[in-house]
This record gives C-alpha cells, sequence and structure tokens, in this order.
C-alpha cells in the first residue's frame, strides 16, 4: 500500500472515530467569571462558582429555579460567561441548558451567543446557540441550546447571553464545551475586545430583532404558522427568536410575499404610495390604507428656509419591482431613500439619507420610507415628482408659498464638528459646507490643532482657520484640564509671571493669525475647560478668568457648565456661558454682558426622535430665552461610520452623519430635523415680532410640553405663518 493511500485511510478513520465517539466535555470541572453574580434566591447562591461546569444538570423531577445546581438571575439585561480551559485545546461544539415555563416571566433567551480567545483580550464570534431539542419537565420546558461545527483551538469560551427583557429571569444549570477534532483551526475574523462583546451582541440583535418582530406580526396567520414550525425545527410559533439568521430571512422573505398577496386582494393595486410624516419613528411593519392616484404637498415657508416631505412605497406585487422616479429640473430639489440602520437598542432605525437619482428596487410585501427637501427657496414655486412602475404611475404635488419676511436676528448654533475626527479628516471642506447648510455659524478649534504655549509652530492652527467660515465664531478649545496643554512643553508654573508673559503673547499671536486669515478679533473666544467639575479646575479657571479678563483687552471666554458650584465662579467672567440644558441653570444666572446657550449631549444618537431631540431644541431655546444651542455632536465616532457600521463598532455613538465610500456626507432625519428647527425659530422670532413674546411664548410652550406629538410643530408653525401672511 502506498504512503498516500495510507495516509488518506488514517484521515478517514480519525474523522469516523470522532463522529462515534461521545465528545469530551473540556469545560467539565473548570474554573469560570460571570459578569453578573447570580441573584435568585431560591437557585445557587451569589457565591457560587462551579454549578455551571460540575456535569451535574438539575433534577427532572422538580422545579427548575428552585434547585442549588441551577444558576439563576432576575432583571439582568445581559449575562456573561467565561470559563478557561487551563490551556489552548479544540472546541467542537458549545452547549448550554436552560428552561422556561409559561405564564410566568421565564423565557428561553432571545439568543446564546459564543466567543473564543487565547489572551481574554482578543475575542472571535463564532457563532449564535440555537435550540437543539426540548423536553418537559414537570411545568417547566427544558431546552438545550448549542452551537456545533465550531473546530477551531482556543483557551477561553465566553457564552454572552441576552435574556427575554429587564424584567424577566434567566436560569442556566450546565454549560458543556465539547472538544473537537485534531483539524481544529486557529481563531480568525474581527478581533474583538472584552469590553465590546456587549455591543456586538446588540449589534447582531439589531439585525435579528427586526425581523422576530416582523415575522411576530403575522404569526397567527396558517402560511406563517407552517413557515415558521418548519425553520424553527417543529417549534411553536413563540420560538421564531431560536431560529438561525439565514432561516430568519427565509421565513421573512415568505411573509412578505404573503403580506403582499393580502394587500393586493384588498387595495387592488401593484403598489401604493402614502404621504408620511418626515420625522416620525417608522415601524417594522408599515400598513398602507388607501390606494390613492396622486400625492400633495402644500407648504408655507418664509423666503430663504426649506420644506420637508415623506411618502412610503408599498410594493404589493409577488415580484421585485423596479420604481422609476421623475424628479423636478430644480437645483433645490433633493430626493432620498430613508434606509435602516442597527441601533444600541437591538433595533433598526430608518435614519440615513441615502440620495436616490433614477429608480429603486423593492422586494415583494417591502415599504420603503422616501423623503425629499427643498432648499433656500427665494419664491413661490409648483414642483411635479412622478413615480412609476411597468403597471402604474401616479405624480405628487409640491407647492410653496413663500412669505418675503426675514427676522435679522439667527440663533447661534454649534456642534463641535471636529475636522480632525476621523469622520471628517478626508471632507472637511465638505463637512463645513454642509454644517453651515445647516445653520452652524460657530465653529470650535480642537487642541490638536492649537499650538502650545512656548510653541513656534502656529501653521496648523492656521490652516484649520483657513477652513471656517470667516463669518462665523470661533471658540479655541485649549482644554487645560491636562498639564500638557496648560503648563506648555518647558512646564512653567501655571498663572506664575513666567507663564502670564508667555500666555498674553501666545494670545496676541493667536488673534493675530486669525485676523489675518479673515476674521474678527470680536468673533473669536478662548474654551479653557470644557464641562469643569473638579475644584481645582474649576479654581484655576476662575484664577485664569480673573486675570485674563483684567489683563488682556477685547479677550472673550466661553465655557461649557454642568454644574451650579462651576457656574457660581465663573459666570460673571463669561461672555457665553454654554449651559447643559439638563441641568436647568440657564434660567438662574442672568448678567449683562453674558450671553446664555444651552446644548445636549446626544449618545447612541441614532436611537433618539428627530423630532424631540433635534427640531425641538430650537424650540426650547427660544422658550428658555437663550441665545444659542448645540448638541454633541456632528460627527464624533472614533472611526469612520458608513450606514452598515455594525452598532457595537460604535457603542457610544454621537454622530449626526454618515460617511460614504465616495467621501460624500449622507445625512440623516435627524440632521435635518435639526436644520428645520433652526428655520422654526426665525418664524417664532417674527411671530413675537407682531404678536408679542407672551402669546408666542404659549404657543411655543404647547410644542415643548407635548414632545410625543410630532405634528405639533408644524400645525403651530403654519398657524403662526398664516398670521403673519397677513401682517
Amino acid at each position: 500500500m502506498s504512503f498516500g493511500k495510507l495516509w488518506f485511510l488514517l484521515i478517514v478513520y480519525a474523522f469516523i472515530f470522532q463522529g462515534c465517539a461521545k465528545a469530551q466535555n473540556l469545560a467539565l470541572h473548570k474554573s469560570y467569571t460571570i459578569s453578573a453574580k447570580p441573584n435568585y434566591d431560591l437557585s445557587a447562591p451569589p457565591s457560587d462558582s462551579t454549578s455551571l461546569t460540575d456535569g451535574i444538570y438539575s433534577s427532572s423531577g422538580k422545579t427548575f429555579w428552585t434547585q442549588k445546581t441551577t444558576v439563576g438571575w432576575k432583571w439582568k439585561e445581559f449575562v456573561k460567561v467565561t470559563i478557561d480551559l487551563g490551556k489552548k485545546q479544540p472546541v467542537g461544539s458549545v452547549s448550554l441548558s436552560t428552561a422556561k415555563r409559561r405564564n410566568t416571566d421565564v423565557y428561553y433567551p432571545w439568543g446564546i451567543y459564543v466567543f473564543l480567545s487565547n489572551d481574554q483580550h482578543g475575542y472571535f464570534y463564532e457563532g449564535k446557540a440555537y435550540l437543539q431539542k426540548s423536553t418537559v419537565e414537570k411545568k417547566d420546558k427544558r431546552g438545550l441550546f448549542e452551537l456545533n461545527n465550531i473546530d477551531k483551538s482556543a483557551r477561553y469560551v465566553t457564552i454572552a447571553v441576552a435574556p427575554r427583557g429587564k424584567n424577566h429571569f434567566l436560569f442556566f444549570d450546565e454549560i458543556e464545551v465539547n472538544k473537537g477534532g485534531w483539524l481544529a483551526g486557529e481563531l480568525s475574523g474581527h478581533n474583538i475586545s472584552r469590553q465590546n462583546i456587549r455591543y456586538v451582541v446588540d449589534s447582531l440583535r439589531s439585525v435579528e430583532n427586526p425581523m422576530i418582530q416582523f415575522i411576530s406580526t403575522f404569526k397567527n396567520s396558517d402560511q406563517a404558522k407552517k413557515d415558521i414550525k418548519l425553520f424553527s425545527q417543529g417549534s411553536s410559533t413563540k420560538d421564531v427568536a431560536s431560529m438561525d439568521i439565514t432561516k430568519l430571512k427565509d421565513v421573512q422573505s415568505k411573509v412578505l410575499k404573503q403580506r403582499a398577496a393580502q394587500l393586493q386582494a384588498r387595495l387592488q393595486t401593484s403598489f401604493i404610495a402614502e404621504k408620511y410624516n418626515p420625522w416620525t419613528e417608522l415601524p417594522v411593519n408599515v400598513v398602507p390604507n388607501q390606494n390613492v392616484d396622486s400625492l400633495s404637498y402644500d407648504k408655507v415657508i418664509l423666503k430663504g428656509g426649506s420644506v420637508y416631505g415623506a411618502f412610503t412605497l408599498s410594493n404589493l406585487d409577488s415580484k421585485q419591482q423596479i420604481f422609476q422616479f421623475k424628479s423636478p429640473v430644480s437645483r433645490a430639489f433633493s430626493f432620498y431613500r430613508v434606509d435602516y440602520i442597527g441601533s444600541k437598542y437591538k433595533t433598526r432605525i430608518a435614519d440615513p439619507l441615502v440620495p436616490v437619482s433614477i429608480s429603486d428596487t423593492l422586494q415583494p410585501g417591502v415599504s420603503q420610507l422616501y423623503l425629499f427637501s427643498l432648499n433656500n427657496i427665494q419664491s413661490d414655486s409648483t414642483l411635479h415628482f412622478n413615480i412609476a412602475s411597468p403597471q402604474k404611475r401616479l405624480t405628487a404635488r409640491i407647492h410653496t408659498q413663500v412669505i418675503d419676511k426675514t427676522p435679522q436676528f439667527q440663533l447661534n448654533a454649534v456642534n463641535w464638528g471636529y475636522l480632525t475626527y476621523p469622520m471628517l479628516r478626508d471632507i472637511k471642506k465638505e463637512a463645513i459646507k454642509d454644517m453651515k447648510k445647516h445653520h452652524i455659524n460657530t465653529f470650535v478649534v480642537p487642541p490638536s490643532a492649537i499650538p502650545n504655549l512656548n510653541s513656534q509652530d502656529f501653521e496648523p492652527f492656521k490652516q484649520y482657520l483657513g477652513y471656517l467660515p470667516k463669518d462665523s465664531k470661533v471658540f479655541l478649545f485649549m482644554n487645560y484640564k491636562y498639564s500638557t496643554t496648560r503648563l506648555g512643553s518647558k512646564g512653567t508654573p501655571f498663572m506664575s509671571d513666567t507663564w502670564k508673559k508667555m500666555f498674553g503673547d501666545w494670545y496676541q499671536k493667536v488673534v493675530s493669525i486669525a485676523q489675518n486669515v479673515g476674521f474678527s478679533a470680536s468673533n473669536i473666544y478662548l474654551y479653557p475647560y470644557d464641562e469643569v467639575k473638579k475644584n481645582k479646575n474649576i479654581r484655576d479657571f476662575q484664577r485664569f478668568a480673573r486675570w485674563a479678563k483684567g489683563n488682556l483687552s477685547n479677550l472673550q471666554l466661553y465655557a461649557t457648565i454642568t454644574n451650579k458650584k462651576a457656574a457660581d465662579a465663573l459666570y460673571n467672567y463669561l461672555d457665553i456661558a454654554q449651559f447643559f440644558i439638563g441641568s436647568g441653570l440657564y434660567s438662574k444666572y442672568k448678567r449683562r454682558g453674558t450671553e446664555n446657550w444651552v446644548y445636549s449631549i446626544l449618545g447612541s444618537s441614532r436611537s433618539l426622535s428627530p423630532y424631540r431631540y433635534y427640531r425641538l431644541l430650537a424650540w426650547k431655546a427660544f422658550l428658555y430665552d437663550v441665545e444659542g444651542i448645540g448638541f454633541w455632536n456632528y460627527a464624533g465616532n472614533e472611526q469612520k461610520t458608513f450606514i452598515n457600521t455594525a452598532g457595537f463598532n460604535v457603542p457610544r455613538d454621537y454622530t449626526a452623519i454618515y460617511n460614504s465610500k465616495s467621501h460624500d456626507i449622507i445625512s440623516s432625519r435627524r440632521w435635518e430635523a435639526f436644520k428645520l428647527g433652526m428655520e422654526d425659530y426665525k418664524v417664532l422670532k417674527l411671530h413675537e415680532i407682531f404678536f408679542g413674546k407672551r402669546q408666542t411664548g404659549k404657543l411655543v410652550k404647547s410644542v415643548v410640553n407635548n414632545p410625543n406629538n410630532v405634528v405639533k410643530a408644524a400645525e403651530v408653525r403654519r398657524s403662526m405663518l398664516n398670521k403673519i401672511k397677513e401682517k
């Protein structure tokens, strides 16, 4: 026998032996760590650290969660178990035993996700464990969830579990890590830090959950029941969450086709277009109601303002349809498809505005939101927009009436759009143009672009200023929280005579460069500390402000303020005090010569209501009688963020825009809602001129105090404009 044949037979024998032999449980009696201590009284105690790998399954004759061999949690949103196998070993499969019971708050988890690592620093996602079998024991339904065919070598196995909800219970009794074959490969793929495992799980769920929600909407129909039962391996329709992602997509496709057939039978058309509020949430399942032949939009605006409108388009045909769009010939007109993007909260959010030119394709049963805008409108106009498929055509009419009255006052706005951030580094000019288009008139120069006290290199500062509009306000963020920026490279003691001399020379140089670039000195503000909180920093800021305002002519100071201690110490020295809106301090401090602004911090921003958190910010400015607004941040993510960037890659998510591969800026519903709010403010000020602050304030209050009524601002604004028109 040749060596080659012998080698082949050995490989075949190895696979046969591996398949026949009972797999070794590598986790047996191994140590593990848990992200949240067990806290259910009737199962294992909080100090338990062995039950999940002791090889003992809870008794079938007793309630699952009243046994000390079961580990339990109540009201936890996330649980992570990491098993140390002791050394690098081939991992073939991972299983977890759990239970649920009808008419209680005990459910199978939403998801069980498996990660592997060799060093506990870099983790690799291997897949989701799915329900393999379930047995009824007493009143409990025991379930074994398993991920097979891993075949990777690793030392650490992490099982990340997303319970059904924070008000529910979660129980396991055993985790097994079964040994893989001797051909197990090395870890590969996207390297994930331990801290980001939670965000990975959230991102995965943000893709799965909308499909689960959508399917669940139709699960009572006979066909959906059959499809779900087929793809969930015989489980009930309530276990749709246990399906593989591929199976979920298959069921969703079938359900969408069924939906299309039902709607077509009821509405007798191949597609439907319906008007939709541009700022309201878009549910997973938009149900079209009425078959119309045309859409009509009638708008009233101030000269130079913008118009927004939206509609949903639903394909009711059994096949995909290509829709043709014929836009009006106008440079002011823009047309977008509102795409979905995953959020931190495991949902899909309709937010990015992806430009559409002449056509778009929709699958059967799909409802898609589209948004259009008209910008900087100078006169009355009527435009027509056509939507056509091979079977049908309809027209949208957009009529705009322009009121040629504009107040002189502009609300100040800042959003910390640092051109040095990854999202903007390659598109600086485009970003400035975009921010100015959205009525941002104040720009912050980041510390990295500001020269040190004893630096001779002012070129980066000069170049940065070169990008900014010359009629804008400029805040120089010096970031004196850190000694490296406060003291200079020579470490000169802060506020010493030498330091003061250095600072005076530095300040004169900075102002001179700004003026040479084209800025007025009156638009330059120093921004020494951000959200100063610590007592020492507050005292240092106060010392600096007292000296600087008394010794450097025309020097202007700006600060962000989040607490009363900082406000008491600094307010009288500030030219602009921008208060965190949640502090309520903006109403407690007033002084001639100091402008009060407010700002909000919008983390996990893509999940926020465009109307409530972005459009109404300007309405609050009027109600609170402040002169400027802001939000963190325009593009503050730590990496480029595209519309398909997974949520776990941007866990904080401070951005109002998205990047595109072609280096264009992808806007969002939130960013456009902010712009509209800035234009609303002009209407409010004009109404105040004609009808007084009290009457205007009463109307504004009715809007701000009803933030969930997304049509309220539009109704009040139109009423105001109709009254203004008569003046």
